[in-house]
């Protein structure tokens, strides 16, 4: 079971997901009238966010590093010469969270969360056959590593 605790400036290194439910729900609600997520319980939306924040996570190589080898999440990043850290999350990258979770909660892509485990808030993970989508993919784009910096 992965708890849910929502990305913060202060524990961004516990953080299992990208937004908290309040944050999805005015996303959400300002981009799209989806019946489907405004009648799902915190909680379901909760395994939702975790799932669409750790799917994103694996969608590419990110610029930068973490900023911290402790989180569990791979935003925020720095560079690697950089001193100055932002705890700052990208736009785009909240986009990309919350339009994946659209696309699990209406069905349009896999589901890999079953009935009981969101009631428990576990996470049952199943073989991806789909990756994430382009409507997902275009917001991380920015985001991706163009090279591979060789320390040494």
């Amino acid at each position: 079971m992965i708890p849910f605790t929502a990305y913060t400036a202060e524990a961004f290194e516990t953080a299992t997901s990208y937004l908290s439910v309040e944050e999805a729900d005015a996303i959400i609600n300002g981009q799209n009238e989806s019946d489907t997520w405004k009648d799902y319980e915190d909680e379901v939306k909760q395994a939702l966010l975790i799932q669409s924040s750790m799917a994103v996570d694996g969608a590419y190589n990110y610029q930068g590093v973490k900023v911290s080898n402790a989180q569990f999440l791979k935003f925020p990043r720095k560079e690697v010469e950089d001193e100055e850290v932002s705890t700052v999350l990208p736009l785009t990258l909240k986009f990309a969270v919350t339009t994946l979770c659209l696309s699990y909660s209406n069905d349009r892509a896999f589901r890999n969360i079953t009935k009981d485990g969101i009631s428990k808030l576990a996470m049952e993970f199943k073989e991806v056959e789909d990756d994430i989508g382009a409507d997902v993919l275009v917001f991380l784009k920015p985001l991706k590593a163009t090279t591979l910096k060789i320390e040494g």
